[in-house]
């Protein structure tokens, strides 16, 4: 299937490669949609506003939480957790959409702050965040004794008034989408630290990420899409 979303309306196809697909809705909110994301058997549904998510079948537009979901406006399945972000706050959910608990509950000292991006790479889950207009990069680990995520930290961060849009892990490699245009990182897997590249600012303003063989695509204002060779 591949799912697409525009406004409220949350639709699917079956038939991603026709000339023609038919597109079925599969989920309608009642507020702006800002996000959806699959573990392979639901799609987790994010809006704006005080909304919680909501979980939709694959290929149906059925399906419910079995409880009382979290309040969130972003939510990503990384590295096998739920994660979700309300403002300057980030925390993991558990299979009824609410905290887990004693799990990652964290929430940045700057309530202007905010999470944008959740991405899983080979050494724990990366999440970027705004403030300021500034973007920040973090490293969520996991506790080896009991397996719950630990607290953020810095892995590394954008020169000021520079913000983040979109974050792709590809290997070794963490791609960033910013107000500038394309970065890329170099991870520490080891200290889970990144070394940040300099800007690709051919196409301005980067606002989506997808890599393919040795190739990241970006897409920018306008309708216009751009390729680099990592």
């Amino acid at each position: 299937f591949l799912y697409c979303a525009n406004g409220i309306t949350l639709s699917y196809t079956s038939d991603p490669l026709s000339g023609s697909p038919t597109w079925d809705s599969a989920f309608t909110s009642g507020t702006t949609i800002t996000g959806f994301t699959s573990d392979g058997e639901y799609i987790y549904v994010s809006s704006s506003g005080v909304t919680p998510p909501e979980r939709v079948d694959i290929g149906a537009d059925t399906g419910s939480w079995p409880g009382t979901a979290e309040d969130v406006n972003l939510i990503k399945v990384a590295a096998g957790r739920l994660i979700g972000t309300k403002n300057n706050s980030i925390y993991e959910l558990d299979a009824a959409g609410a905290k887990a608990a004693s799990s990652l509950d964290y929430s940045l000292p700057l309530s202007n702050s905010e999470w944008v991006a959740i991405d899983a790479c080979p050494n724990g889950i990366y999440a970027a965040v705004n403030t300021d207009q500034t973007g920040t990069v973090y490293y969520i680990g996991v506790n080896t004794t009991d397996g719950t995520l630990l607290t953020p930290v810095i892995a590394g961060s954008l020169p000021r008034n520079e913000s983040i849009n979109a974050i792709l892990s590809y290997g070794p490699i963490l791609c960033l989408a910013t107000s500038q245009g394309l970065r890329t990182a170099l991870i520490d897997v080891q200290s889970g630290g990144i070394t940040i590249g300099p800007v690709i600012d051919t196409g301005g303003a980067a606002y989506s990420l997808e890599a393919d063989g040795r190739f990241v695509w970006w897409g920018t204002a306008y309708g216009t899409l751009y390729r680099a060779d990592l």
